[in-house]
C-alpha cells in the first residue's frame, strides 16, 4: 500500500480550497468542492469522500489514488505523483534534517494559514491594525520561564487577526526562528485518522514517524533560533466533547515533550469558555502556561479596541475621515465584532456621523441574530436564556444564577448551551463564597442580559408593551445598569411591532434625571430613524401624521435635559403633526439651548420660525417666549436690551396670585416660567430680578419657591442664590448652596445641573473670600462645559473671576489667559464682548 505524506496531503487540501475560492471549509461546502472538481476534471468524487478528506466524517483508511489524482488535476497538476514531484521532497532520515529545511516547510504551511485567515476577516484584512496588547503579551511571555501561552477571549474580540498580524511581523524579521501556524480545524483530520498530534506535526513538516525533527536542538544551522508552534481557535465547538478531550491530552503530550527545550514555544488562542472548561486539563502536572490574566478580567487577556486602534482602523477604511474618537465612539466600537457590524452597514460611506443612541442596540441585535437566533438549536437556546432570566437575581448587571439550578436543562440541551458559551453570549464564572465554590452562569454583557430580560418578559406578556411591562421594570429591576436598557429594548419592540400608541406609558417609568435625559435622547434618535422608513410602513405614516400625545410631548421638556444632543430629540418632535402651541414650545427649547451654547444662529432660527406663527397663538402663554428670545438674542449679539420683554416681565410680576394658580404644573410651563426669570437678568437690577423670581415662584410654586417637582426647585434655588450674590448676601448664598448639595445627589444631576451648581459654588467661594479654593473648581467647570451644553456658564464665570481683584492678585498668567479666553469665545460666537467686561449692578 502506498504511504501518503501527511505534509503533502495537507498542502494539497489547502490548495484545493484556494482554487475553489473558499477561505475556509464547512460541511456544507463539501458539495461545492465536489461540483467544481467535477466541472474542471470530469472526475466525480462523492460528497462523503470530501467530508472524510477534510475531517467532517470518520475514515479508517487513507484516501484513494483516484481521489488524490482528481484533486491534484483540479489544482493544475497531472496527478498526485506530479504534485509530489513538484513539491520539495521531504527528508528521509534524521541525518538530512536541517533547521533551514524545517523553516522552509513551516513557512509554506504558515503562509497557507495566513491566507485563509486573511480571507475570513470581516473587515478587509488590509485595513486591519496591529493590536498593542499582543506585543506586550508576547514580550512578557518570552521573558517568563513558561514554555506556552494562552490567548483567551470570547468570540469576536479579535484574537485571530491580532495573532495573524503578529506572526506576519515576526516572519518579516527574517530571523532564524521557525513559526508553524495553523488553525484548529486542521486538527479534525488528526483525530479522525487515529494518529496522535505529535506524529501529525512531524508529517505536516514532511518527516515520518520516528524522526523527531522538532526536537533536534543540536542542528548546526539553528543559530539559537526558536521553534514557535501557534494554534489558532483551539476550541471545543469544532468537536464533540469526548473528541476534544482527546485532543487536549495530545496537545499536552506535545507540550510536555518540549517544555524543557529552550528553543520551543507554544502559543494557543482559544475562547474564554474553552479555557474555563478545560483549564484543569491544561494546567495538569507541572505545566507552566503564561496567561497574563489579572484579577477581575474574567479570564480574558485580549482587551477591547482602544481609542488609538479605533482611530487607526477607521482611517485605514476611509483615509478622508478627520473625526476624532470620542468617548461615545470608543464605548460603541471597542468590541471588534461590533465595529465589524457597523462597517458592514456603512462601508460605502464610513464615518462616525451615523452614530446615535440607538447604535449599540442595533449592533447588539445583529450579533444576537447572527450568533444566537440563527443556525442550529435556536429553540433550545431561546429556552435556555428564558430559564436563566427567570432564575437570575435581578439586582445587578453581574448577577446570574448557580449552574446547579440550570443543570437539568443544560444536560437536556448541551450543544445549545455550548454554543451560547462559545460565542460569549453566556459566561461561566467560578466563585468562592466562604469555604464553598460555586459555578455561576451569567450573560456575556449588559446588552445580552437586558435583551434577554426584555424578550422574556414580552414573550410572557403576549408581546405587548403595556402597564404590566412598565410595572415589572419599575419593581423588579433595582440595578440602574439593567433598568434603562431593558426599557429601551421594550420600546424598540413596541415601535417595530406597531405599538406606537403605547408610548404614552413611557412617562410612567421611574427613572432618575440622568436616565430620563438618556431615554429622551434615545427616543429622539429612534423616532427619527423610524421616520426615514416612513414610506415603507403605513402604520408609521399614521403615527407621524397624528398629534403627538400630551404625556409624551411633556416628557420631552425640562431645562435639566439641556446638553449638546438634546436638540436632536427636540427636532424629532417637529417631524410630527404638531399644533402651533406645541411648535412654539419646541422652538423655545431650541432657542434656550442656543443661548446656553452661545449659538446665536440657532437662536435666530428659532425666532424666525416663531415669527411665522400667528401672533394670537402667543396670547395663550403666561409670558411670550418670542419676546424673551428676541431680547436675549439682541443683548448678546448687539449689547442692546430690548425693552419689550422687560415691560412684559414687569406686568407678569404685577399679576395676582390667582393667575399663576391657574397655570398647569407641567414641564413646558416650568420652562416658560424659568425663561421669564432668567430674562430678568437683563434688568441689571437685582431688586427687580428678585421681585420677579419671588413672585413667580411664590405663586406658581409655594411660598418657599418649591414644588413636588425637584428639578424645578433646583433651578429656582439657583436663581435665588444668584440674586442674593448680586446683593452681596453671603449667608443666603452659602445656605442655598449647602441645601442643594445636601438635597441633590451629585450622581443624579444631569450635566447642565452640574455646571450650574459648580458655578454657584465658585460664587459662594468668591463672596466668602475663599479665593485659594477657586481654581480647582474652575478647572472642573472647564472640564464639563462641552458635555453640559452651557458655554455661557463658563463665559460668565470667566468674567466674574476677572473682576475679582483678590483672586487675580499675584496671578498675571491666569489673568492673561482668562482675558484671552473671553476674547476668543466672544469672537468665535459673534457675541458683544463689552457686556462681559461690565460690572453687574448691585443693590
Amino acid at each position: 500500500m502506498t504511504t501518503i505524506s501527511a505534509h503533502h496531503l495537507e498542502l494539497l487540501k489547502a490548495e484545493v480550497l484556494v482554487k475553489a475560492g473558499l477561505s475556509r471549509i464547512n460541511p456544507g461546502d463539501c458539495r461545492v468542492v465536489c461540483f467544481v472538481i467535477e466541472q474542471k476534471t470530469k472526475h466525480r468524487i462523492s460528497e462523503t469522500t470530501i467530508k472524510r478528506m477534510y475531517g467532517f466524517a470518520f475514515s479508517k483508511y487513507q484516501p484513494s489514488m483516484f481521489t488524490l489524482d482528481a484533486m491534484a488535476i483540479f489544482c493544475g497538476y497531472q496527478g498526485w505523483q506530479h504534485w509530489q514531484e513538484r513539491e520539495q521532497p521531504a527528508a528521509t532520515n534524521a541525518g538530512e534534517v536541517t533547521w533551514r529545511g524545517l523553516k522552509k516547510q513551516a513557512d509554506r504551511i504558515t503562509e497557507y494559514t495566513l491566507q485563509s485567515l486573511r480571507n475570513r476577516s470581516g473587515i478587509p484584512y488590509q485595513h486591519t491594525v496591529d493590536r498593542q496588547f499582543i506585543n506586550r503579551h508576547m514580550d512578557e511571555f518570552l521573558q517568563s520561564d513558561s514554555a506556552g501561552t494562552i490567548i483567551a477571549a470570547p468570540a469576536g474580540y479579535g484574537k485571530t487577526i491580532a495573532t495573524c498580524r503578529w506572526v506576519e511581523h515576526q516572519i518579516k524579521n527574517h530571523d532564524d526562528n521557525i513559526y508553524l501556524f495553523f488553525s484548529c480545524t486542521a486538527l479534525i483530520s488528526t483525530y479522525l485518522s487515529g494518529r496522535n498530534m505529535h506524529d501529525w506535526l512531524q508529517g505536516l513538516l514532511g518527516y515520518g514517524q520516528g524522526k523527531d525533527a522538532i526536537a533536534l536542538s543540536d542542528i548546526n544551522d539553528r543559530n539559537n533560533g526558536t521553534f514557535y508552534l501557534i494554534i489558532d481557535g483551539f476550541d471545543e465547538h469544532w468537536f464533540k466533547p469526548e473528541h476534544f478531550k482527546v485532543l487536549i491530552d495530545q496537545l499536552m503530550d506535545v507540550f510536555f515533550i518540549y517544555r524543557e527545550s529552550s528553543f520551543f514555544k507554544m502559543i494557543v488562542s482559544m475562547r474564554t469558555a474553552t479555557w474555563e472548561s478545560y483549564r484543569h486539563d491544561l494546567l495538569t502536572g507541572s505545566s507552566n502556561w503564561y496567561t497574563g490574566f489579572k484579577n477581575g478580567d474574567n479570564c480574558i487577556n485580549v482587551p477591547l479596541l482602544n481609542s488609538y486602534e479605533i482611530g487607526t482602523l477607521s482611517s485605514h477604511i476611509n483615509p478622508a475621515m478627520k473625526e476624532s474618537v470620542s468617548i461615545a465612539v470608543a464605548d460603541s466600537f471597542g468590541h471588534p465584532l461590533y465595529f465589524e457590524f457597523y462597517y458592514r452597514e456603512h462601508k460605502e460611506d464610513f464615518s462616525f456621523k451615523h452614530i446615535d443612541h440607538t447604535l449599540m442596540f442595533e449592533i447588539s441585535a445583529l450579533f444576537i441574530l447572527n450568533k444566537v437566533q440563527l443556525g442550529k438549536y435556536v429553540d433550545e437556546k431561546i429556552m435556555l436564556t428564558r430559564e436563566l432570566v427567570n432564575k437570575m437575581v435581578l439586582s445587578g448587571s453581574e448577577e446570574g444564577t448557580d449552574k446547579q439550578d440550570l443543570l437539568p436543562l443544560i444536560k437536556l440541551h448541551e450543544p445549545a448551551y455550548r454554543q451560547l458559551l462559545g460565542v460569549g453570549f453566556l459566561r461561566e464564572i467560578n466563585e468562592v463564597v466562604g469555604y464553598a465554590a460555586r459555578n455561576m452562569v451569567r450573560f456575556g454583557n449588559i446588552h445580552f442580559a437586558s435583551h434577554s430580560i426584555a424578550r422574556t418578559w414580552l414573550y410572557e406578556n403576549q408581546e405587548r408593551f403595556d402597564n404590566n411591562i412598565i410595572a415589572r421594570i419599575n419593581n423588579e429591576l433595582n440595578s440602574p445598569e439593567l433598568k434603562l436598557p431593558v426599557a429601551k429594548w421594550c420600546i424598540i419592540h413596541a415601535i417595530r411591532t406597531g405599538q406606537q400608541d403605547s408610548f404614552s406609558r413611557i412617562p410612567s417609568l421611574e427613572l432618575d434625571t440622568n436616565q430620563k435625559l438618556e431615554l429622551v435622547n434615545f427616543l429622539g434618535d429612534l423616532l427619527r430613524n423610524e421616520f426615514k422608513l416612513i414610506d415603507k410602513s403605513e402604520m408609521l405614516v399614521n403615527y407621524f401624521n397624528q398629534p403627538f400625545s400630551k404625556q409624551m410631548f411633556e416628557y420631552f421638556f425640562g431645562l435639566e435635559l439641556i446638553n449638546a444632543e438634546y436638540q436632536n430629540a427636540l427636532n424629532t418632535l417637529l417631524l410630527f403633526n404638531l399644533p402651533h402651541r406645541k411648535r412654539i414650545l419646541v422652538y423655545t427649547a431650541l432657542g434656550i439651548i442656543g443661548i446656553m451654547g452661545l449659538d446665536l444662529d440657532a437662536v435666530e432660527n428659532s425666532i424666525e420660525k416663531m415669527r411665522a406663527i400667528p401672533a394670537d397663538v402667543f396670547a395663550e402663554f403666561p409670558f411670550s417666549p418670542l419676546s424673551a428670545l428676541r431680547a436675549l438674542h439682541s443683548y448678546f449679539k448687539y449689547g442692546i436690551v430690548n425693552r419689550e420683554a422687560l415691560v412684559e416681565l414687569t406686568r407678569l410680576a404685577g399679576r395676582p396670585h390667582e393667575y399663576y394658580n391657574e397655570l398647569e404644573h407641567s414641564a413646558s410651563n416650568d420652562m416658560l416660567c424659568l425663561l421669564a426669570c432668567y430674562t430678568g437678568y437683563l434688568f441689571n437690577n437685582p431688586r427687580k430680578l428678585m421681585r420677579v423670581v419671588k413672585k413667580i415662584n411664590g405663586s406658581y410654586c409655594n411660598a418657599n419657591g418649591q414644588r413636588n417637582d425637584e428639578t424645578y426647585t433646583f433651578f429656582s434655588k439657583i436663581l435665588q442664590a444668584d440674586a442674593y450674590f448680586r446683593f452681596g448676601n453671603a449667608e443666603e448664598v452659602t445656605a442655598i448652596y449647602q441645601w442643594l448639595e445636601e438635597k441633590y445627589a451629585y450622581e443624579l444631576l444631569t450635566p447642565f445641573m452640574r455646571i450650574l451648581l459648580a458655578c454657584m459654588k465658585i460664587k459662594m467661594l468668591v463672596i466668602n473670600g475663599h479665593e485659594n479654593q477657586i481654581m480647582p473648581e474652575f478647572r472642573y467647570v472647564e472640564a464639563i462645559t462641552i458635555g453640559s451644553g452651557s458655554k455661557l456658564s463658563k463665559l460668565y464665570t470667566l468674567a466674574l473671576l476677572l473682576r475679582n481683584e483678590a483672586f487675580m492678585q499675584g496671578q498675571p498668567d491666569i489673568k492673561k489667559q482668562f482675558q484671552y479666553d473671553i476674547r476668543r469665545i466672544t469672537r468665535e460666537h459673534g457675541l458683544q464682548q463689552e457686556i462681559f467686561w461690565r460690572e453687574p449692578a448691585t443693590a
